[in-house]
């Protein structure tokens, strides 16, 4: 039954082809173990990764052996990676558990790239995805929240979202599966661990049925998105544009149906928060501003201006060496290291080979000409060209910064490092550059 489940998600979402390479990543737990073995099971070609998080002792010791051991009776590439996970979330001011998606996203997509790997599977699945939902309902969620955990980002794959638990232990007892757990799971110092062992165990008193429930719900909100974007697209096609800036008429604010939420959602990718919506549709001062950090409405006579901070952006800035160094209203701070986790998936932070870096370095905004060749690629791109892909809008492209040295660009920060400058294995020291906010 989970094979099939398995089967007809990969075909009917699209996830994989047979000919695709698959890390699979394996905590040793009973998910991701019947997922690796469906994988195998199915012919696909596949290599392992497992994290030790190193938070709970021998036990994370032993997770590490169990899918080690599967792995090697099976021939199956099996790569590890041990993190100071605590320290890394009292470095970044992170919870634990964010931390540790932190660390292993970044590690997978890392690895994938140096296997040259097609596709990452994890093994979420049905009530993972329920407890994603509950979570977002109860602290506060736009609708994108209510759509659940996609089954597909980029080439991340979760063939199991469509499987309940009592299928995957099945699967486990029917091929004899060895499979080890996490006895944190049933603590309740985690806000998913209290929805997973109190919440949803009373739901089900009221509705046993309550997993296919929420999959027809799930669809009738993921529906529900799809009408939500089509007017936010309807409601964006009323703005005039004009340059960098964009005119929002009084008349489209005061005849689009729930423009409240309309409103805060187009706004969000401006910086701008629900509470800034709502002073939008009760201010009629002219000349009355409403700022986010990026960004800043201004009301005119007839609509809202919508416009980048000027003062934002600063000028060029010399980089001899360590430290914090202001540019406008941001700061960078540069140091050396002998190793670190390259932390990709934050957008603020760029970790480079510092051997292959010549100084002094400078922080400028782009400007139209700049080219640079981004990670992971071979030729050069021209930088308006790599933001025109990633749909940045022109309002938000001015507000982004590069920095460069003598042999050209080494970061578009907030996007990616230049491939000539990326760690290697052979790689002996690092620096790390981290471009934020600075208000002091």
């Amino acid at each position: 039954m989970l094979r099939e489940v398995f089967r007809n998600t990969v075909s009917s979402c699209r996830l994989c082809l047979k000919t695709h390479r698959v890390l699979v990543a394996v905590s040793g737990g009973k998910d991701s173990m019947a997922l690796l073995h469906l994988f195998l099971e199915e012919g696909y070609a596949v290599e392992a990764a497992h994290v030790n998080f190193r938070l709970r002792g021998n036990e994370s010791d032993e997770d590490e052996n169990l899918v080690a051991r599967f792995c090697r009776e099976r021939a199956i590439p099996f790569h590890t990676r041990s993190f100071d996970t605590r320290a890394f979330a009292e470095e970044k001011g992170l919870s634990t558990q964010i931390a540790a998606r932190e660390l292993r996203y970044a590690w997978f997509e890392e690895l994938a790239e140096e296997r040259k790997l097609d596709r990452i599977a994890t093994a979420h699945h049905l009530q993972d995805n329920l407890e994603t939902l509950l979570m977002n309902f109860t602290k506060g969620t736009g609708p994108r929240g209510l759509t659940g955990i996609p089954v597909r980002t980029g080439r991340i794959i979760r063939p199991l979202l469509r499987a309940a638990p009592e299928l995957i232990m099945a699967y486990l007892e029917q091929h004899g599966i060895a499979w080890r757990e996490d006895r944190s799971n049933r603590e309740d110092h985690y806000h998913r661990n209290r929805i997973r062992n109190r919440v949803i165990p009373l739901l089900k008193v009221i509705n046993p049925g309550l997993e296919h429930t929420f999959e027809v719900n799930l669809e009738r909100f993921r529906d529900l998105d799809i009408i939500f974007g089509e007017s936010l697209e309807h409601f964006e096609a009323t703005h005039r544009k004009t340059g960098d800036e964009i005119q929002i008429p009084l008349e489209a604010l005061s005849h689009t149906p729930g423009i409240a939420l309309i409103l805060e959602e187009f706004l969000k990718k401006y910086g701008f928060n629900r509470q800034d919506a709502l002073q939008v549709l009760k201010v009629s001062e002219t000349g009355k501003k409403i700022l986010s950090p990026t960004h800043r409405l201004i009301r005119e006579r007839n609509y809202w201006l919508l416009t980048g901070r000027e003062e934002s952006r600063g000028t060029e800035t010399e980089i001899p060496g360590e430290g914090v160094f202001r540019t406008g209203n941001r700061l960078l701070s540069v140091r050396f290291c002998d190793t670190a986790p390259p932390d990709y998936s934050d957008p603020s932070s760029a970790w480079l080979d510092a051997d292959k870096v010549s100084w002094p370095l400078r922080i400028r905004p782009w400007k139209d000409g700049d080219r640079f060749v981004p990670f992971g690629m071979k030729g050069s791109r021209l930088v308006s060209d790599y933001l025109k892909d990633r749909k940045v809008s022109a309002s938000e492209k001015k507000d982004h910064w590069v920095v460069e040295n003598a042999s050209g660009i080494l970061w578009l920060a907030g996007h990616r490092i230049a491939d000539p400058f990326r760690i290697t294995a052979s790689t002996k020291k690092v620096l790390h550059l981290k471009l934020e906010e600075g208000n002091r």
